[in-house]
């Protein structure tokens, strides 16, 4: 069973001791919670004390080894050790050699033997001093490997027993190294949850002759589900049918599981309807999506609750494929409400087939809201990116990056502008770029950024973008670079009043406040980007008072308890992070700096799948999507952070209609009712979002807050429309 891991032990996976005791017992050292060892003789006896040990035939040496009386006793010790990680482990052992007696021709030497409940790999193996050695030198000999990758194990049986012609045995500690399998699956363990989720799965499915063949159930499109473990699942409602809401202009997504108990299913093809309303109205099968989610290796053998595989990309390209036995095989089920589509309830079906087994519909129901979300976010969002285009623009990722511009990009402003962008960086500004000696610009090279800037910004003006303009200055900057940051933001803001110069360099955010190494607020920059562990939400209320911008941004940092987009995160992060969190802290925007940064241009392209070759690196910081055979790849991250931005929509929507229906004094009990519910989501301590470091991981709990907003907004523009 995988277990929870304790602080790592280092790269050679998770370690774990056994050292002999005077009581005639181990203790037990391990980075594994769980681990027990059993020590036993040949016919089962306990050895459980000094007394059993010695009837065994050993004794406690004085100096941390168990070893036999002279020409006595050295029967068969079996230790059982249980509870490891599932996967393969070296065994070694520590043993201690002396001087050969003289006229004696034999070593001090022992047997030993591995087994893991398979034929042995290897023979018994003879363990020999070596003769003539001083007598305080402690050697360690390799016994050898248990289970495989494949085959992995969760329990080994050491014996050690004196060899017939040995003058003494003797031995010492015991190591043992595991390197956790990758494909060790707990879903067929006993455990109640495992069992109840189990059957509820085999309940939704089809059967065959009374009996099911395999199992389904719907879940959160803002849930992780790791193919081999029911853990995501424990508190989680299992539907036996696709239930959500939407408003126009918005994406909503589900996850139908499919899971089969013991055999693969193979040739496995999806599809999905039309969704129609009652009046006639359809959502045609371009706008949805039903496709699998393909699975990341991600080894870190010193993490049992990281190491496996993790859901990420939706394998779009993928028409065909096998679901192996034991596992719960998520897919990918997506609605894009158009804009110019009629309130009210679709409904249609999915469909899985598979060879040789039953197929199976899972109804859809979708209701529509009676309302629409901005055509781009409210929320901001700037990236670092080596890439443009419509699919990183689809996710409400601004388009150009904080790290460069391309002229060429300027010619694309109008479609930008038709599509709502928010964003746009006309230079970045940084520490490289200043002389080497001074760490500060030259007059040239001030009047160049100048000069391209202006061109960038006509430009931008003419296209109507103008408002969406900034510039990126000295990312992570510290005090060194102060002087330079005065001299460039000064400059700027001399030419550019209205510019927004946005910086993440570690310093104030407001005139008269300091940073703990000694440096002041630069008042020329008007936007400031701290991390989200720096951000203060009554400090960024007082930069704002003075007419500046706060946003926020995570990288490879911060770790729990605070929120981010990392791989092993919840999708709950990523979502609160774009969403309810966001709103309820005011920022101004967030930032990250890396959308497929990294090796993501030189990796092969995913091309099958469920189980993929894309292996994460460093959590999966510097890129939140996959490439695939045609270009990139939708990702649970990327799903998540978007339907983050709907969120924060959905909160704007709401607080405007407050503030509208208050300034016509219009209302009703109703209405009164449902802003008491909503009201606290705009700011911290709602419950949902306690603060940055206490807040839901539970997507029902955010899934129903949305809902609650969802109704104030459309029973409050409704009643501001009969005005």
């Amino acid at each position: 069973m995988l277990a929870a891991a304790l602080p790592a032990w280092g790269d050679i996976g998770l370690v774990t001791w056994l050292h002999p005791q005077v009581d005639g017992r181990f203790a037990l050292e391990s980075a594994v919670r769980g681990v027990e060892v059993r020590v036993a003789t040949a016919d089962g006896t306990p050895v459980v004390d000094a007394e059993t040990l010695r009837a065994a035939g050993w004794e406690w040496s004085g100096d941390g080894f168990w070893q036999t009386p002279r020409r006595a006793g050295g029967g068969k010790l079996l230790i059982t050790v249980s509870g490891l990680p599932a996967g393969t482990h070296q065994v070694y052992l520590r043993y201690f050699t002396q001087p050969r007696i003289p006229g004696n021709p034999w070593w001090f030497i022992l047997l030993r033997g591995l087994d893991d409940g398979r034929p042995p790999s290897e023979p018994d193996r003879i363990v020999a001093g070596t003769g003539g050695h001083d007598p305080r030198t402690v050697y360690e000999t390799h016994l050898g490997i248990v289970g495989t990758e494949e085959q992995p194990t969760a329990q080994l049986t050491l014996w050690i027993e004196r060899y017939e012609w040995s003058e003494l045995a003797r031995f010492g500690s015991i190591r043992i190294e595991t390197d956790p399998s990758m494909n060790y699956s707990t879903t067929a363990e006993p455990s109640p949850a495992n069992e109840r989720i189990r059957a509820t799965l085999l309940e939704n499915g089809p059967r065959e002759d009374g009996k099911p063949v395999y199992g389904v159930a719907v879940v959160s499109g803002t849930l992780k589900v790791r193919p081999k473990s029911f853990t995501a699942l424990e508190d989680q409602p299992l539907a036996s049918a696709i239930s959500m809401s939407a408003a126009k202009g918005e994406y909503e997504s589900r996850q139908v599981l499919i899971y089969s108990p013991a055999r693969d299913l193979v040739g496995v093809t999806v599809d999905c309807s039309p969704l129609t309303s009652e009046t006639g109205d359809v959502i045609p099968a371009t706008e949805l999506l039903f496709a699998p989610v393909g699975y990341c290796p991600y080894r870190v053998p010193h993490n049992l609750t990281v190491h496996g595989w993790w859901p990420e990309p939706i394998l779009t390209f993928l028409k065909q494929f096998t679901i192996q036995g034991g596992d719960v095989q998520t897919l990918w089920y997506r609605v894009h409400v158009p804009r110019d589509v009629r309130a009210g309830v679709y409904r249609g079906t999915v469909t899985v087939r598979a060879e040789g087994a039953p197929a199976c519909t899972v109804p859809v129901d979708l209701r529509v809201w009676d309302f629409a979300l901005p055509k781009w976010p409210r929320l901001r969002v700037v990236v670092g990116c080596n890439r443009v285009g419509e699919f990183e623009m689809s996710y409400g990722l601004n388009p150009s990056t904080i790290y460069v511009f391309d002229d060429r990009w300027t010619e694309e402003f109008p479609r930008w502008a038709e599509a709502g962008v928010t964003a746009i960086n006309l230079a970045y500004i940084w520490g490289k770029q200043m002389d080497p000696q001074t760490k500060l610009p030259t007059d040239a090279q001030l009047d160049e950024w100048v000069t391209q800037i202006r061109r960038r910004y006509e430009a931008a003006t003419r296209a109507g973008l103008r408002d969406a303009c900034y510039v990126y200055l000295f990312d992570e900057a510290t005090a060194e670079w102060d002087a330079a940051m005065q001299m460039v933001s000064g400059r700027l803001r001399q030419e550019f009043p209205d510019l927004l110069l946005l910086t993440t360099a570690h310093r104030a955010w407001y005139p008269g406040a300091t940073v703990q190494d000694g440096g002041a607020t630069i008042e020329d920059i008007n936007g400031w980007c701290p991390a989200t562990f720096h951000y203060n939400y009554e400090e960024a209320a007082k930069a704002r008072r003075l007419g500046r911008q706060v946003w926020w941004y995570t990288c490879n940092s911060p770790e729990k308890p605070f929120a981010n987009i990392l791989m092993s995160h919840p999708a709950t992060d990523a979502r609160l992070l774009m969403g309810f969190m966001a709103f309820a802290y005011q920022t101004d925007g967030f930032l990250y700096y890396a959308t497929a940064g990294g090796t993501y241009e030189n990796r092969p392209a995913i091309t099958e799948g469920p189980y993929t070759q894309w292996a994460i690196e460093d959590n999966a910081h510097n890129h939140l999507y996959q490439k695939g055979p045609d270009g990139p790849l939708p990702s649970l991250r990327l799903e998540a952070m978007r339907d983050g931005l709907e969120d924060y929509d959905y909160l704007y929507l709401a607080q405007r209609a407050q503030r509208d229906l208050r300034e016509v004094d219009v209302t009703t009990p109703e209405l009164e009712a449902l802003a008491r519910e909503i009201t606290p989501y705009f700011a911290p301590g709602n419950g949902l979002v306690e603060s940055l470091t206490e807040y839901s991981e539970d997507p029902q709990e955010l899934e129903s807050a949305r809902e609650r907003v969802a109704r104030y907004v459309e029973e409050a523009q409704a009643l501001l429309q009969q005005l």
